[in-house]
């Protein structure tokens, strides 16, 4: 990250060398056209000799070219810098989300397991509704034959007191 930080400083001192430069350009040429305006009432009259304001222009040029190509390659190292980032972070979040697949399928696994488990304990512990019905059944049965003897016995008492003498 601290190559990243050193080539935007660098990028903006490139971008404001450019600057610099085509202020220098537009300058030399506007001291250029003066004079030649100056000399010709009927317009701009150029000068096509070689003196010492077209050289300095014509470097000028020059020199904005290689500091633009200059800004160019350093915006291109550093977006080659942070694809390289990009990849790494890219790298780690996928190793980060295959172990949270595996963990999740391991808990899948093991509940799954344990819901076959407790589907299995159900079929062989619990009662099924025949069976419910043949306990039910035999337990009427049974209440009902308590209650039949209940009565004969109750029955059997009463019939002895209401032929004899009551006791006191």
């Amino acid at each position: 990250m601290r190559n990243l930080a050193n080539l935007r400083a660098t990028r903006s001192r490139a971008s404001q060398v450019v600057a610099l430069v085509i202020s220098a350009i537009v300058l030399l040429f506007v001291v250029m056209l003066l004079p030649a305006m100056a000399q010709s009432p009927h317009g701009v009259r150029f000068d096509m000799t070689v003196n010492i304001a077209a050289l300095i222009a014509f470097g000028g040029i020059a020199a904005g070219g290689i500091a633009a190509w200059v800004t160019v390659r350093m915006r291109l190292a550093a977006t080659e810098l942070a694809v390289v980032d990009l990849k790494t972070k890219k790298a780690a979040l996928e190793a980060t989300i295959e172990v949270y697949a595996k963990r999740i399928e391991e808990v899948r696994a093991k509940s799954a397991h344990e819901l076959s488990e407790f589907k299995l304990a159900v079929a062989k512990e619990y009662a099924t509704n025949n069976a419910i019905g043949q306990i039910e059944e035999r337990l009427i049965g049974a209440i009902d034959r308590l209650g039949d003897r209940l009565d004969n016995h109750f029955s059997s008492r009463a019939a002895p007191r209401a032929g004899g003498a009551t006791r006191k």
